[in-house]
């Protein structure tokens, strides 16, 4: 069954990417792509990934370096929109044979709007889900660190911490000042966009939102909310009150984190400005 879930979520993910037109078809999944390549022709993805190019990117690379490395096996040989229909269908259906270990009552999650999103912009929210759910995969949850601390959170085991941790030591042993570099990239990023007056909102950036909205306008007239897609695939395959009450404080906690970082360094560009 799980490999059923799998296989259909790669078809869709693969179809709609091929749907939209652009240069950059594969979406966020697009970045990853880019890092992952970058490594392996022994690059820097700080370094080589910009704003503009063959894929019209509208942000550098902002990714912690463990992200391009999960990458690498589904980058090494495929284009973008083919390796993000591998990398949602195994992502997929690893999520599938998490939550059915227990029953098949959530189920239903593969037909959420927030999953189709997900599909759509081939997003890491399943995988992080599945390392939740199956304690072997835990050590994945560097991948996407603000999803994966929630998923961390939510079955605390030392094969994740553990794991997790072996996983950044290895990302630091292929690039020693990856961290720095990242954290870099990242506030140059949003003093880029605050410059420009395309001040974050939520989860994600004005441009990011637009992007998105233009691929679910041919979809469906009622675009999902800019939040919920992100926290959805994670928060809901808790099904006791227990598993949710820890699971969804630690995703918004996360977030929270994430954002107020963002929504600082726009401050203090407000700031300088006004003070001119």
């Amino acid at each position: 069954m799980a490999i059923c879930f799998g296989l259909g979520a790669a078809a869709y993910t693969y179809a709609a990417m091929k749907a939209f037109p652009g240069p950059r078809q594969a979406d966020d999944f697009t970045w990853y792509w880019l890092g992952a390549r970058a490594l392996l022709a022994g690059q820097n993805p700080y370094g080589v990934i910009h704003v503009g190019g063959r894929y019209a990117l509208d942000t550098p690379f902002v990714y912690p370096l463990t992200t391009a490395i999960a990458t690498i096996p589904f980058a090494a040989w495929l284009n973008p929109a083919t390796a993000a229909a591998f990398f949602i269908g195994v992502s997929s259906a690893l999520l599938a044979w998490g939550i059915t270990s227990d029953g098949y009552g959530r189920l239903p999650l593969f037909g959420s709007i927030s999953f189709l999103w997900v599909c759509n912009s081939g997003q890491l929210s399943p995988l992080i889900a599945a390392s939740a759910l199956l304690p072997v995969l835990g050590w994945l949850a560097p991948v996407k660190p603000n999803l994966g601390l929630a998923a961390i959170a939510y079955r605390p085991s030392r094969t994740a911490v553990v794991g997790s941790a072996l996983f950044i030591t290895a990302a630091f042993a292929v690039n020693p000042h990856w961290l720095g570099q990242w954290l870099a990239v990242r506030n140059e990023s949003s003093l880029a966009r605050s410059v420009a007056g395309d001040f974050p909102s939520g989860a994600t950036g004005g441009k990011a939102n637009s992007d998105h909205h233009h691929r679910w306008a041919g979809a469906t007239a009622c675009p999902p909310s800019m939040e919920t897609p992100r926290s959805a695939p994670v928060t809901c395959f808790g099904t006791r009150a227990a598993e949710y009450a820890v699971l969804r404080p630690a995703t918004l906690v996360a977030r929270a984190c994430d954002n107020a970082a963002e929504h600082s360094l726009v401050a203090a560009v407000r700031a300088s400005a006004d003070s001119r």
